[in-house]
């Protein structure tokens, strides 16, 4: 892509998304500094390799291909060094200082438990507002495969949440 100012250039395309991907690397990691930190590093990448981006319109997908594979490879990381220590992880979903607050340290347990697959698709449509068509660019499937995705996701959140769950605020 030609552009007269990159940084300019830059933040014309990411502002927009910046709300979206903080939300989705929030969801994923659960830790809001990590989420933060997740961030800063693809901004830094996406502005880096921004010469590789072939349509302006394709931002979006450039944007959260580099934030999943950096998210990916955080993980690997996490477990091959032994770092992910779920105790820790229960104590950063939320702070048990109010209803909500457990319900949503409820609904992240029960997300932990879906197929990665599953998981994001779930994240991407109902906390970071990301239509099926854009998921499904996102996860390089088809609108077929990521509509099976979230309805098994969804079904499946069902089951783990259902009557032995009850939610703090009822």
């Amino acid at each position: 892509m030609k552009y007269k100012n990159k940084q300019q250039y830059f933040l014309r395309l990411y502002e927009p998304n910046h709300s979206k991907l903080l939300r989705y690397c929030e969801s994923i990691l659960k830790d809001p500094v990590d989420a933060q930190d997740l961030v800063s590093e693809t901004v830094l990448v996406a502005y880096e390799q921004l010469d590789k981006l072939k349509k302006e319109a394709s931002f979006n997908y450039f944007l959260f291909g580099i934030a999943r594979n950096l998210i990916r490879r955080l993980q690997r990381r996490k477990k091959f060094w032994g770092l992910f220590n779920t105790e820790q992880a229960e104590t950063i979903v939320a702070p048990k200082s109010n209803a909500l607050n457990e319900d949503v340290q409820l609904l992240y347990q029960a997300l932990d438990q879906l197929p990665p697959a599953q998981k994001e698709a779930l994240i991407l449509f109902e906390i970071s507002g990301y239509n099926i068509k854009e998921i499904a660019t996102i996860q390089n499937s088809s609108i077929s495969a990521i509509k099976a995705r979230l309805a098994r996701g969804r079904q499946k959140l069902g089951k783990i949440l259902s009557p032995k769950t009850t939610l703090a605020y009822e």
